[in-house]
C-alpha cells in the first residue's frame, strides 16, 4: 500500500507518493523524548508517537512528485465560501435522512483552479 500526499506551495500543489511500511521493531532507535513525545526511527522511515493523544505520526519526504497542478491561492477563503454558501445554497447545504443539517465544502474547483 501507499499513501498519496498533497502538499500546497505558493501558487501549486504537488502529489507525492510514500510506501506504507510496517515498523521495523528491530532496529528502532530513540530519537528524542519530552514529557509527551517519543521521537524514533526504524531502517525507513521517522516517526513519533504523541501520548497525551495516543496518536502516531510518520515523517513524510515529499522528493518524488507524481503530479504537480497550479492553482489560485484564496486570500480569503471563508468569504469566498459564504458567498458562494448564500448563492448555490441548494448545491452546499443539504438534510440527511435524520434530517440534520451538513455542508458539502469542495477543498479544490477544477473549473477556476482554486483551493
Amino acid at each position: 500500500m501507499i499513501y498519496h500526499c498533497i502538499v500546497r506551495y505558493t501558487g501549486k500543489i504537488k502529489t507525492f507518493e510514500c510506501d506504507m511500511n510496517l515498523i521495523d521493531k528491530s532496529s528502532i532507535k530513540l530519537l528524542k523524548t519530552t514529557p509527551n513525545i517519543i521521537s524514533f526511527k526504524d531502517s525507513i522511515n521517522e516517526y513519533s508517537f504523541n501520548i497525551t493523544k495516543s496518536t502516531l505520526y510518520k515523517r513524510f519526504i515529499t522528493q518524488d512528485v507524481i503530479f504537480e497542478i497550479d492553482v489560485k491561492i484564496l486570500e480569503d477563503p471563508f468569504e469566498v465560501l459564504e458567498e458562494k454558501f448564500l448563492t448555490v445554497s441548494d448545491i452546499y447545504y443539504k438534510k440527511t435522512i435524520s434530517e440534520k443539517p451538513f455542508v458539502i465544502l469542495p477543498l479544490y474547483s477544477p473549473k477556476s483552479k482554486e483551493v
